[in-house]
């Protein structure tokens, strides 16, 4: 994502020739990301994509969503996908699920009548990840765990995003922590 070699670079700042635009991709330019910048999971009957995205009150956080595939086609239909925007609380869980750090997370009651969710948990050679709706088919994909890191260091880098002074070595740590007190209160 950043490269530190390149002049001009600060870390957690954004770049000085910001773009004049606006709405998402002013978010990403700003943040040091380019345009739709996003990662995709691709199953054989859903897909999972994650974003950099910022609430109301500018925490940088992910926005995960997913889309089922169109019969017969190799497209998926985000016209009409479940989405889902982590809070403050959930993003360094999230980040130590996908980092591999802990063995599952579950985030309910989101969207403004609280029945959206996003699951994740490991199976044996895999990661599973699936976001659920009321009303809508659970979206569920096997993820390889190198998807799953690429995941989780997205969330890692928007995390870091919020705390300027905070490395990401601090952080990752950080969520080695959490997954070791996470795992312990499952057991």
């Amino acid at each position: 994502m950043h490269n530190n070699s390149e002049p001009g670079y600060q870390r957690n700042s954004p770049p000085h020739n910001q773009q004049q635009n606006t709405g998402y991709n002013a978010y990403l330019t700003a943040m040091g990301y380019r345009e739709n910048y996003s990662l995709k999971c691709h199953g054989k009957d859903f897909a999972i994509e994650i974003k950099p995205d910022a609430t109301k009150s500018n925490w940088h956080t992910v926005r995960i969503e997913a889309a089922k595939r169109i019969n017969g086609q190799q497209a998926y239909d985000w016209s009409n996908k479940i989405s889902l925007q982590l809070t403050n609380i959930e993003l360094p869980e999230v980040a130590a699920f996908f980092l591999t750090l802990t063995p599952s997370v579950l985030c309910n009651y989101h969207g403004s009548q609280n029945n959206k969710g996003f699951e994740g948990r490991f199976q044996k050679d895999s990661v599973f990840a699936s976001l659920n709706e009321s009303g809508k088919p659970k979206m569920g994909i096997k993820m390889s765990f190198a998807d799953s890191m690429m995941f989780g260091h997205l969330c890692l880098s928007q995390y870091c995003f919020n705390f300027p002074h905070l490395t990401t070595d601090a952080a990752y740590n950080s969520f080695k922590l959490l997954g070791k007190r996470i795992g312990s209160s499952k057991s």
